[in-house]
């Protein structure tokens, strides 16, 4: 997680990941203000990772969903990579992840 801070009051949070040795932010809390912003991120991510289309495999989710109103990537270095208009966020393979809500209420897991 990463805030920009001012004044001592959270101006703006992220969910943050590495991959390519950069870190690389979705901007979240602000009602999906930053949805095309975000999306673009992820499809960066998606083109680093060469992971074409969702796989529809539940049980085995690989590739990535864009639509208006949400973007998923399943694997690469984490296990989804998603935003919506509630929220973005990051969930890793040991069941562990971070995000941010469109009420900016921010946390790991």
């Amino acid at each position: 997680l990463k805030h920009d801070v001012v004044d001592d009051i959270i101006t703006n949070s992220y969910v943050c990941f590495v991959y390519n040795n950069a870190e690389h932010c979705l901007k979240g809390g602000d009602n999906g203000d930053s949805f095309a912003t975000n999306t673009q991120a992820i499809q960066d991510y998606q083109t680093f990772y060469n992971l074409g289309v969702f796989n529809e495999d539940w049980s085995h989710p690989y590739g990535c969903i864009f639509d208006s109103s949400e973007s998923n990537c399943y694997g690469g270095n984490f296990d989804q990579v998603y935003i919506n208009i509630k929220r973005v966020g990051i969930e890793s393979s040991s069941s562990e992840y971070c995000l941010v809500n469109n009420d900016s209420h921010s946390h790991c897991d």
